[in-house]
């Protein structure tokens, strides 16, 4: 499911890598015309209802933006977001390092310095051994490799020693490795050894230092959020071309002194977050502690397919579906992605359009579902397109067109809708996911600075494809004044951020007819 340009580290495996290439060898998707529409209820399974989530203080909640690459921190700045994760490749030990003991920092100092111009206050970066010939997993390496942690720390950590020239803010929050996945092509044993290297030397380094757990990838267990019976089968089920096995993330969990922050990683559909989190909070008290979670990656919305080629066939070296996606959808989902990749498809433009719409209404689903849980934060993206085949739509979620070398920089829906939330949710101090609403219905209250803010949306099981009807609820919501403003989010290229309307309240609720895009809720005075 996941990613990234030729210059940035692949995130499938070697051995996928190489079933997907031999399968691009020997097959070729069949032509098909046009996207094929379902006019009777779409199958779909029905995800288990989600219990409202208990309140949890919501200070800090970081959001950031990610993966920040060299020459788009002015495009974002606008946003007034201040948190940013950079690329993992900037920060690899084989550049920062090219020769034993010669660092060369040019590269990552001129990142940062970007960034923190543009008014990026709070940077991630990750420490990663690739790309240096000294493997991150062999014990003798082990030294070199926090020595090479320790000079990342002291350079950014603002503390008046070795510090980057010219360095505006201190960064304190470090991942160790990238994702439990392919990233790391090594057993959690050797993550383990190499994170009671590491882990101590970053914290004598920087006393404020806060290391990031290698990112847990279980997208396919929590998929379309399944019953708990399914969960089990799903965990028990190894998928060595997705993610490492369950076994190996419990022997991560086992080590609580290794980290501070667990790191997951959402790369499907959104409705994946409230049981991961469950999961994930279960398994740490089940070892006696607690630790906070941060979306450390987030996909703004599902690829639909991926991890091979995307076809209507089934079979080894093809993709497989993801929610709102199914089995019995596939062949929708792989025409949609079709015309949306060929311009000369007759639906390409149609195809567009509901991509991006879609990229936008789940860009700010995830950002509020991650909140609601009470996560420390999440960063979501993505900041460009990666034109990468086999990959579904994970490829074409940039919030922006970014074309550098034509100076082009032109913002997407996502890209205004995540402007909305921001600027809505800056600052709250609580907030909880409602209850008692009808099934398929979520919706978030909000207090920011005293006032309430909801932001609500209706989404039942299955997904309405290019051309059919959107489903809708008309809702009676909770609100204590007279009246109300009603915001959608920016689904329409060019569109730009609507004023809302203004809803008078009778008795207490208001009623607002819900659809896929979330609604804004607050004070209709100034």
């Amino acid at each position: 499911m996941a990613k990234r340009k030729s210059a940035k580290p692949a995130p499938i495996t070697l051995a996928l890598l190489a079933l997907i290439f031999l399968a691009t060898l020997s097959c070729t998707p069949p032509p098909t015309r046009g996207i094929p529409s379902t006019k009777k209820p779409l199958p779909s399974p029905t995800p288990a209802a989600v219990p409202p989530a208990t309140p949890r203080p919501a200070v800090p909640f970081a959001l950031g933006i990610e993966y920040g690459s060299p020459g788009l921190a002015a495009l974002y700045a606008p946003l007034g977001i201040e948190w940013v994760k950079l690329w993992p490749a900037q920060v690899r030990w084989g550049d920062v390092e090219p020769t034993p003991g010669q660092f060369e920092w040019q590269k990552v100092d001129r990142t940062v310095g970007e960034y923190q111009k543009a008014g990026f206050r709070h940077m991630n970066l990750c420490l990663t051994g690739a790309g240096s010939p000294c493997t991150p997993a062999d014990p003798s390496c082990f030294d070199r490799y926090a020595e090479y942690a320790r000079q990342v720390v002291e350079r950014y950590d603002g503390d008046g020693q070795d510090d980057m020239p010219g360095l505006r803010d201190p960064i304190h929050l470090y991942c160790l490795e990238a994702e439990f996945t392919g990233y790391w092509p090594y057993s959690a044993e050797d993550y383990v050894r190499l994170g009671q290297a590491v882990y101590p030397v970053v914290h004598r380094a920087d006393s404020q230092a806060q290391v990031m757990l290698v990112a847990i990838l279980v997208g396919d267990v929590f998929d379309g959020n399944p019953s708990p019976d399914e969960v089990t089968r799903r965990l028990n089920t190894s998928q060595p071309h997705i993610r490492k096995s369950v076994a190996e993330i419990r022997t991560l969990l086992d080590h609580p002194e290794l980290f501070d922050i667990v790191d997951l990683h959402s790369l499907a559909d959104y409705s994946e977050i409230p049981p991961t989190v469950a999961w994930l909070r279960a398994e740490m008290a089940r070892r006696g502690y607690d630790r906070p979670i941060w979306i450390g990656d987030a996909f703004s919305m599902s690829p639909l397919m991926g991890f091979g080629l995307e076809t209507c066939e089934t079979g080894p070296g093809r993709a497989r579906a993801f929610y709102p996606a199914t089995e019995e959808t596939r062949c929708q989902a792989a025409e949609l992605i079709r015309a949306y990749r060929e311009k000369s498809h007759p639906q390409h433009e149609e195809a567009v359009a509901w991509v991006r719409a879609e990229a936008a209404r789940g860009l700010v689903k995830k950002v509020v579902v991650a909140a609601g849980e009470g996560l420390a934060g999440i960063n979501v993206g993505n900041m460009d397109d990666w034109n990468l085949p086999l990959m579904g739509l994970a490829a074409y979620q940039g919030m922006a067109d970014v074309f550098l070398a034509m100076g082009s920089r032109q913002p997407r829906p996502a890209y205004d809708s995540l402007g909305m939330l921001a600027q809505r949710i800056e600052g709250f101090s609580a907030v909880e996911r409602m209850a008692g609403l009808p099934e398929g219905v979520w919706a978030y209250r909000f207090n920011v600075s005293g006032r309430p803010l909801l932001v609500a949306w209706y989404d039942p099981p299955g997904i309405p494809w290019p051309g059919e009807i959107e489903p809708s609820l008309g809702v009676s919501l909770p609100w204590e004044e007279g009246s109300a403003r009603v915001t959608p989010i920016v689904t329409r290229e060019g569109e730009g951020p609507s004023p809302g309307q203004v809803v008078r309240v009778e008795s207490g609720y208001l009623a607002v007819d819900l659809g896929r895009t979330p609604l804004f809720v607050e004070t209709a005075g100034p």
